[in-house]
């Protein structure tokens, strides 16, 4: 059993001497205050108006208050320190209890911490909270009109930390009803950095279970650097890879009238390169004007589809061309009708034709040209079969309002450069697109 106080002090109207046998206790009923010590020395430090020591072996308290309402102990200093603790060996410099409500309350009325710690220990701490109900939520609760809590380390090292949480559950939880949930700055490095150990976990992760169209679980912003960006050592693997599993976009990009909503860069160029700087599989749809340096398709190969590929470049043209052909064969009157889809007139002008004559000959020629979705070949033998290939212009409400300009005098800021200055024996630092620096070089 712990040994009880060294001196206790209930209520008592009269100064207790100094040669009073302990132990001493007695009682009074006052407005005031029942008992009161003053030290006047004013020469040299002096340890206190009461002192109070226990020396039991079991252990005890130097001093104890106690209070049915109010205050147990009550500290005031009108320069100093309130109240002081100090331990040379024991677990706590100071312990609070509460039954029922908060075991330790602190309020500072001006500007100031309200508390204040200090280790001298590398590894100490300066505040240690635990919450010994497995059901209870939180070790230290703290409340602010600007921080609930701040803390500031004094060390630069990327070892160390102002806040440090350890937990089997989550490290840390950071919740606001109505801003930002965590907000983290550095003036010289990251400003966040998650890292994770696990095999199928991210180590960043941002989640938004709102549906609204701009409830993104993930928003990067730069004033002059990338909004976001990955990097993988993966040779199998995307740096940034972003999936949909109903009908929106997986990746979606946008910029205003001059710049690039999507960038991709491969900086090799030549047969030898087997890199892309796109690559989709699938349907791909440009709703606007494809621009590029050439074309071509690429099939495995027909007689060798596990070892060889096939190519060809597209046909190419300075005007909006489109090609139809076909054979028809000559009737007994020596002619021919071909019949065009209803749209071809809707879509094309500006007809041109050609006919050959197949396994025979026979001075075929354009009777009539195309009206009403027919045109007729005349001249023919009967019977002969004739191949014919009609190309047209487009003129549909596209076409004419985004005609193909075929030479075009190049941006102020393109002039002395190339879209492919290695064509021409020139550095790729004439490029007019220059590609982009990884951070890995950085």
């Amino acid at each position: 059993m712990k040994s009880r106080p060294v001196l206790i002090v209930i209520a008592f109207s009269s100064l207790i001497a100094n040669a009073q046998t302990l132990p001493y206790s007695g009682s009074t009923s006052t407005s005031g205050i029942a008992f009161t010590v003053t030290n006047t020395n004013t020469t040299d430090f002096s340890p206190g108006a009461i002192y109070g020591v226990s020396t039991s072996p079991v252990g005890g308290f130097g001093v104890e208050g106690a209070a049915d309402k109010g205050a147990g102990v009550y500290g005031d200093s009108s320069q100093g320190t309130g109240v002081y603790g100090h331990s040379t060996r024991g677990i706590y410099a100071g312990f609070f209890t509460n039954s029922s409500s908060i075991g330790l309350y602190a309020y500072g009325p001006d500007a100031g911490a309200v508390i204040e710690t200090q280790t001298a220990g590398k590894n100490g701490l300066e505040v240690s909270a635990h919450t010994l109900d497995s059901g209870a939520n939180a070790g230290i609760h703290t409340i602010g009109d600007k921080y609930g809590i701040y803390a500031e380390t004094l060390a630069s090292s990327a070892a160390v930390a102002a806040v440090r949480g350890v937990s089997k559950g989550i490290g840390g939880n950071f919740i606001s009803t109505n801003n930002i949930g965590m907000q983290a700055q550095s003036d010289t490095t990251y400003g966040v950095w998650g890292a994770s150990g696990s095999t199928s976990a991210p180590g960043v992760y941002g989640g938004n279970s709102s549906n609204g169209s701009w409830a993104d679980g993930v928003f990067g912003a730069s004033t002059y650097g990338h909004g976001v960006v990955g990097t993988t050592h993966s040779s199998s693997l995307a740096s940034v890879f972003g999936e949909n599993d109903y009908s929106g976009y997986g990746v979606s990009g946008f910029t205003n009238s001059n710049g690039v909503a999507i960038y991709g860069d491969n900086t090799c160029n030549g047969s030898g390169c087997t890199g892309f700087a796109g690559l989709f599989t699938g349907r791909v749809h440009v709703n606007g004007t494809l621009s590029k340096s050439a074309g071509s398709f690429k099939i495995d190969h027909p007689l060798a589809p596990t070892t060889k590929y096939l190519s060809h470049s597209f046909v190419e043209s300075p005007d909006m061309k489109n090609i139809y052909d076909g054979i028809v064969t000559v009737g007994a009157d020596g002619t021919a009708d071909v019949t065009m889809p209803d749209w071809f007139e809707a879509l094309n002008e500006e007809f041109r034709y050609q006919l050959t004559c197949v396994g025979g000959y026979s001075p075929v020629f354009v009777q009539s040209e195309i009206a009403n979705g027919h045109f007729k070949i005349g001249g023919g033998r009967p019977g002969l079969k004739v191949s014919w290939q009609v190309t047209g212009i487009r003129h549909d409400a596209y076409a004419k309002s985004n005609p193909i300009v075929v030479e075009e005098p190049k941006e102020p800021q393109a002039v002395g450069r190339y879209l492919n200055p290695e064509s021409f024996g020139k550095s790729r630092s004439l490029a007019i697109v220059q590609p982009s620096t990884s951070v890995l070089e950085k």
